[in-house]
């Protein structure tokens, strides 16, 4: 097989894991439009990762074919076929041995895990500094979780930052009250010596 026959099967295969993932990566952003906090972090992080691209003067060139770049696209293609065909297909078989939870939360993780190697697939296409496109598609991963977490962690988390904070204000000698509001979305208030600080989720 000649090198541009070999050459234009292996983009057909990075077109085919782009096809494979897309609904996941529309999942990602309607969770984003539906989230400011999750839009926030992601504006933080793709602004963090220019700006370590610009002092460390990474720049993409032209696609070039590496090993690497297989071995995780590869690992993408059987996360992909594991979590449709083994956990989506056979889902009333897979609850019987676990829990319905588990068997989602397992659908999840290999087709976000899937959508990761992708990504560093084609950032290992373009880039040669190996760790800033581990930081991109590890961001993507932790980001991709948390779209599935936030709603489920927001409250109980809230109310964990404002213990913690309410705590240290205390061994200073604040009179501190940790308040709850109720309300279509609940609201963590932090009132020190009279003063309230609402505890949003950025904390």
């Amino acid at each position: 097989m000649n090198n541009n026959k070999r050459d234009f099967f292996d983009y057909l295969a990075f077109i085919g894991a782009c096809a494979c993932f897309s609904p996941m990566l529309y999942f990602i952003w309607l969770a984003l439009e539906n989230s400011s906090q999750l839009r926030d972090a992601v504006i933080i992080l793709i602004s963090a990762l220019v700006v370590l691209a610009i002092e460390h003067k990474i720049r993409p060139h032209r696609p070039i074919l590496r090993k690497q770049c297989f071995v995780f696209l590869a690992i993408s293609y059987v996360c992909f076929f594991f979590g449709n065909y083994i956990l989506r297909q056979n889902f009333d078989f897979v609850v019987q041995f676990i829990p319905v939870w588990s068997a989602y939360l397992a659908f999840m993780f290999a087709m976000f895990a899937g959508c990761s190697f992708f990504l560093a697939s084609v950032g290992i296409l373009f880039f040669d500094s190996k760790r800033y496109v581990y930081a991109i598609s590890g961001g993507f991963f932790s980001f991709s979780i948390l779209s599935i977490f936030i709603q489920f962690a927001d409250l109980p988390l809230r109310v964990w930052a404002g213990r913690v904070a309410g705590y240290f204000l205390a061994l200073i000698g604040e009179d501190v009250r940790l308040l709850l509001y109720k309300g279509e979305i609940a609201q963590i208030a932090l009132r020190v010596n009279e003063q309230s600080y609402l505890v949003a989720t950025e904390c």
